[in-house]
């Protein structure tokens, strides 16, 4: 069996399970780029978040004063392009 045939098991195993799929390997593995086929095999949409290339706030979202008197959390862009799709019925990987 081929890593990209392994890797699609694993994936269809925390699907099925409920259980986060964590995939730790040194770079250069082609853990992205598998990912990448599975999801554009499967009709899933993926955010990829490198955490070099990202802000805190950009991972976390961060608080905003909206007029009132209190800060309220803004969800950062990938949560809400994710939120949105499940809303339309379009699954989801999150890949860090």
């Amino acid at each position: 069996m081929s890593l990209n045939q392994k890797i699609g098991t694993f994936i269809e195993l925390s699907k099925d399970s409920g259980v986060p799929l964590l995939l730790v390997s040194n770079p250069g593995y082609g853990k992205t780029t598998m990912i990448q086929n599975y999801a554009d095999v499967n009709g899933y949409h993926l955010e990829t978040l490198i955490g070099s290339r990202f802000s805190p706030e950009e991972i976390m979202g961060y608080m905003v004063n909206d007029g009132g008197e209190s800060l309220n959390h803004k969800n950062p862009e990938w949560f809400q392009r994710i939120w949105q799709n499940e809303k339309n019925g379009k699954h989801s990987i999150l890949f860090c």
